[in-house]
Order: structure tokens, then sequence, then C-alpha cells
């Protein structure tokens, strides 16, 4: 007969499978179906096994302790030739990461047990970062999580499909960095750099590159979970809920500041940004048109379309289904056809939302409503600098935040920045247009 703990650990990993299936971003197939209603039924049924094993359990508490064993005493040991070294098992690197915890799950149970007076488990004592280690309870009653977990986060936190992904990414040790740069254009522009041809015994050309500088700090963002006791007590489970919520909660708003931030307390969003470019007009109110996306792209510089993503509210796709350019006749007044501008998902299979001239479309509830301006836009993210401080997610925790609540409080914390690298939009070497990495629509 299984234990409760044997019971528990499987149906999480039932849960842990059929969510898998279930936040799958397409349709599942009959196989896939089939496997998660088999989750499903499993779960269903370790529930009464479960119910029947803490049960049990329950009840032998009031079983009286039996009388301890007396065992013969043994002989001991023959004596071993010294070796000069201890007879330790050193710990492991990954035992060492974790500080000899199985899981994450196992770590927040032994912060719960020593908020109800159960017992200090002597591995938080041990690596505490608070002065006052020796009470158990650290500073403010917080302990560090162990940096194991802490990497972990950070790896959901920023996956291939966070914007933050798609940015040119910094790391510094201090709290910001300051770095010159030029954003004139090689064609003559004051302030830049431009090769002349010269005949025999020509004068140079003096020059002085005119150079900016670009300082970016990295600002606080934190995420505060407070955990009920009956949910710690399903430690697997508990592991499972702080390292997939926080990620999200993290990532969309370090990708929400990318886009839309002002920049004061928090990185300076695209949207926002002087050097991104506003088309003069929309062509249809509350809509987005053929001739809109082939403005866009027309102001997008040409050795930077091939790295640059879509970025939309998903209220935008209805507008892009019927999407074509039309194709007009000698005369100029009759549509004799037309060919797409938008592949709808399926179409090719590294963009699952879809491509626009061949670029792929990012969806983002950080984009402003359709027909306003933010509803969509062309960026090339590679020149938008993210900046990380070095050692990631400090992550805490504390047991006397809500203790009145039975609620225990975990804390993560990220100093991140963000700007864009042009700070205004580049002038043509012919004509009077402007093209910039970042192009977005008027309201």
């Amino acid at each position: 007969m299984a234990t409760l703990s044997e019971l528990q650990d499987r149906l999480a990993s039932h849960h842990e499978q059929a969510m898998n299936l279930q936040n799958a971003e397409r349709d599942l197939n009959e196989e896939e179906q089939a496997q998660l209603d088999d989750h499903i039924a499993q779960m269903e049924g370790l529930a009464p096994q479960i119910e029947r094993a803490a049960r049990i359990e329950n009840a032998a508490r009031n079983l009286p302790k039996p009388a301890p064993r007396v065992m013969p005493a043994k002989e001991p040991p023959p004596p071993q030739p010294d070796s000069g070294f201890p007879n330790t098992r050193f710990p492991t690197a990954k035992e060492k990461s974790q500080w000899n915890f199985k899981n994450a799950g196992e770590f927040y149970n032994a912060v719960k047990m020593a908020k109800m007076g159960g017992g200090i488990d002597p591995r938080l004592i041990t690596n505490t970062t608070s002065t006052y280690g020796s009470e158990g309870v650290g500073e403010d009653g917080g302990f560090a999580v162990p940096p194991e977990w802490r990497s972990a986060i950070m790896d959901l936190a920023f996956k291939d499909s966070s914007l933050y992904a798609l940015t040119d990414q910094q790391t510094t040790s201090s709290n910001r960095i300051v770095v010159p740069v030029s954003d004139q254009p090689q064609w003559g522009s004051p302030g830049g750099i431009t090769a002349y041809w010269l005949d025999e015994g020509g004068l140079k050309v003096d020059q002085k590159p005119a150079l900016k500088m670009l300082d970016v700090r990295a600002n606080k963002i934190a995420a505060l979970v407070f955990v009920s006791d009956e949910l710690l007590d399903d430690a697997p489970a508990m592991g499972r809920f702080i390292q997939t919520k926080t990620p999200m909660a993290i990532d969309f708003a370090v990708s929400d500041a990318i886009l839309t931030g002002n920049g004061v307390g928090k990185p300076l969003g695209i949207i926002n940004a002087p050097g991104t470019i506003t088309l003069a007009t929309r062509t249809t109110t509350n809509l987005v048109q053929a001739a809109d996306i082939v403005g866009m792209w027309g102001r997008m510089p040409s050795e930077l379309r091939a790295n640059a993503y879509w970025v939309m509210n998903q209220s935008v796709e209805t507008s892009l289904v019927l999407m074509s350019q039309p194709v007009k006749n000698v005369a100029g007044t009759e549509n004799v056809g037309g060919w797409p501008l938008y592949i709808p998902p399926g179409g090719l299979p590294n963009a699952p939302a879809g491509t626009l001239l061949g670029r792929p479309i990012l969806t983002s509830e950080s984009c402003s409503a359709l027909g306003t301006t933010g509803d969509i836009l062309l960026v090339n993210f590679g020149w938008y600098l993210t900046l990380v401080k070095s050692g990631g997610i400090r992550a805490e925790t504390s047991i006397h935040v809500e203790f009145r609540q039975d609620l225990t409080a975990f804390r993560f914390v990220l100093r991140v920045g963000g700007q864009p690298w042009l700070s205004a939009p580049v002038a043509a070497k012919n004509g009077s247009n402007t093209y910039s990495a970042y192009v977005k629509l008027p309201t």
C-alpha cells in the first residue's frame, strides 16, 4: 500500500503533465487529448486514496509509542590505516547549490515548520543571510532561497518568448551603465564620420565624431507572493506553483516596460521613446490596413528588416485576415487582383502567430487597443539595450509578515533597466524621410 507522501507525489506528477498539455498553445490531437483525459482520471482516482491515507496517518498519531529496541553491543571495527583525510562524504555541487534540500517545496515546508514552532531546520540556519542566524528566524524573519532555485526562476522568467530575450542584453555589477553612442549615419550628417574622395595631394577633411552618453540604470522590480500554510503542506506542488507564477509576473512586467515604460523608475519603453517614428496618418479609423503596414515597413532601415518583429495587440489580428495589397491596371483605376501581406498561423512553422511581409508577429497585452497609437509596432529589438544586475533574482522568505493569517511571504527582487539605442530618427541621405528601428501608427 502506498504511503501518503507517495500518493501525493503521484498526484503532483499527473497534475504537472496535465497542465503541460492543457497550456499548449494549439489544439490537442487525439493522442494528446487521450493522455490528458487519462491524467485527469488518475487524479480523480487518487483523491479518495489520499483522503484515506491522511485519515490513517492522523489516527496513528494516537498510538502508544513503542519501547526503544535494545541492540546488542557491537565489536568496534578494526582500526584502519590513516589516509590523512577525514572519513567524510563531500556533498555534490547540486546538493551544495540547493543547501541539501531535495526540491523547492521541501525548502518552503521547512520555513513553514519554523514558523509553526516545529523546530528550525539546521539547513536554514547554516545558510541564512541574517545577522541573527543563531536565533533561527533571520533578519525580519527571513531565510534566503537556495541559489539553485534562484537560477531556475531566472531561466523561466526570461524564456525565448520573452521580449527581453530579443533585446541587446548587458550585465553589470553596479546599478547603472554609461555607454558612448554615435547614432549618426555614415552619409555626412553632422557629428558622423564620412569618407571623402581626394585628388592627388588633396587636403583631408578634419572630422570629430559627436558621441552621446547613454545612461541606463537598473531599476528594481519585485514580486511578493503570500502562500497559505494549507498550500505549503503539499511541498512538490508548492514548489511548482512558486516557480511558475512568479516568473510569469516578472516576465510580463519587464516586457510591458520594454514597450510602454516611461523611464521613471522603470525602463524607457519603445512606444514613448523619442527615437520611435510615428506615421503621419492612419488609413482608416480603428483599423489597420495594407497601406499602414507598407508605410511602416518603408520607415524601417532595410538592413534592420531581416531581424524585425511586428508586435501588436490581439485585437489588431481582426484587421489582418482579409488584408492584401491591391494591384491596379495600367490606367491605375481597376483592381486586377492582389497579393497577401498577412500569412495566418500555420503558414510558417517558425512563426506561430503568423507573419506580415515575411516577418513574425508577436501579440502582447502591453500594446494599446486597436485604433490608438501603439496598437501595432515594427521593432528591431536588437536596437534596444537591456541591463540586468549580475546575480539575477534575489529571493527571500518571511515567516512573520502575515503571521496572524497563517501566511508565508516569498519575495523576489531583480534589478533591470532598458532604453532604445536610438535617441532620434535617422535622416535619409536623399529625400525628406527619416528611418528608425522602431515604427508605430498614430491614433
